[in-house]
């Protein structure tokens, strides 16, 4: 699994982009990709969960509309394996 954790610099600069970023999301939800998902309440940024290869995760970081723009910075890009929970249970669960 991949987390990804990015930073909103304030600009707004992305807000346009957002239905292109949000229809991609949903596409990768779809394939059952894309675990987890959404911005922090603050707005300060926000955070993903992919179950996919570093290489899947680059092609779709590199097709994101967000990630091209000045107000989005990516603060971690990481392999994780989750050792308790169970994320896929929860939401099959409608959790």
């Amino acid at each position: 699994m991949i987390l990804i954790q990015t930073v909103f610099h304030g600009d707004d600069v992305r807000l346009p982009l957002r239905p292109a970023h949000r229809e991609l999301l949903q596409g990768l939800t779809d394939e059952g990709i894309l675990l987890l998902g959404g911005p922090f309440e603050d707005a300060s940024g926000g955070a993903l969960l992919l179950d996919a290869t570093r290489e899947r995760v680059q092609a779709y970081l590199d097709s994101d509309p967000y990630m091209t723009c000045s107000d989005v910075e990516i603060t971690t890009f990481k392999e994780w394996q989750p050792m308790v929970g169970s994320v896929r249970d929860e939401l099959a669960a409608g959790a």
